[in-house]
């Protein structure tokens, strides 16, 4: 069955993304102390902010007469209207990519989940220890044959002086068929950074690109190549991106920089699910 992927043409609505917003600070609230702190912090510091600066114009406004308390009402409109165009924008932009992922999920009959547990996954890119790890906005199910999850993830690196985000689109798969530990290294990608991965042993798999480095626990390439060939590389590097490819006991991993927000990217990575070899 073809995926629907109209979800990514569609513009989230307001209520959708609000509803999203509401709901993953409803699941913050009941998982995490730290959220709730982080929260009530925020709310405490604008509700504080707005407060103290909307009191004092005013009360420079009653006590000034003429054009100086007519330029302080204006002042006062403007900064109360500009507070909530921007908490409005938060809130929106906050949940709009969640509402998508929904959308998309509910049109194909997968599931959808705000947030991901990836606490015992196998795979590299979650072993480096990284700060404030998220995994979330994941769609799950059965394509191809293939149980799948498809979400989002985010970690910090560096030092709390030079600090980075990190964001990926991972797809992982569970394809039934125990493979040796691989990696398949784009020479441009963020894997190749990470020092996790047991290199000692390249191997060569036929018809793989030649900026990728192939890292295998396999004595031949025969298995792996099921899921590290050229069909499957080609359709992953449709998306222009610096793609690695992991392949850990049954689990196969797809690691794709940034958030996929188009339905071209999206469907690069369900059409290199269909070119593995069953």
């Amino acid at each position: 069955m073809p995926v629907d992927y109209s979800a990514f043409d569609q513009k989230p609505t307001l209520a959708q993304a609000f509803h999203e917003t509401a709901t993953r600070i409803k699941a913050l609230f009941s998982i995490s102390i730290k959220a709730k702190l982080v929260l009530g912090i925020y709310f405490l510091f604008f509700t504080g902010f707005f407060g103290i600066t909307n009191m004092a114009l005013l009360d420079a406004y009653f006590s000034n007469e003429g054009g100086n308390a007519t330029m302080l009402l204006i002042l006062l409109a403007v900064l109360n209207i500009t507070a909530l165009i921007l908490i409005i924008w938060g809130i929106y932009s906050y949940g709009a990519r969640a509402a998508t992922m929904r959308l998309f999920a509910n049109y194909n009959g997968f599931e959808f989940r705000p947030f991901f547990n990836t606490k015992s996954a196998s795979g590299t890119l979650f072993k480096i220890r990284p700060y404030n790890v998220h995994s979330r906005n994941a769609v799950s199910g059965n394509f191809d044959g293939v149980n799948f999850a498809l979400f989002d993830h985010r970690f910090a690196v560096g030092t709390a002086r030079f600090r980075s985000v990190r964001i990926f689109t991972i797809m992982a798969l569970n394809t039934g068929t125990s493979f040796p530990s691989t990696l398949a290294e784009n020479q441009h990608g963020f894997l190749r950074k990470v020092q996790n991965f047991d290199r000692s042993n390249k191997i060569t798999v036929s018809d793989v690109p030649e900026n990728f480095n192939v890292y295998s626990k396999a004595t031949s390439s025969n298995l792996i190549s099921s899921v590290i060939n050229k069909d499957v590389i080609t359709n992953l590097s449709r998306t222009s991106l610096p793609v690695d490819i992991e392949l850990q006991g049954k689990d196969v991993f797809f690691y794709l920089p940034g958030e996929m927000q188009n339905k071209d990217s999206v469907s690069c990575i369900f059409d290199a699910v269909t070119s593995i070899k069953k």
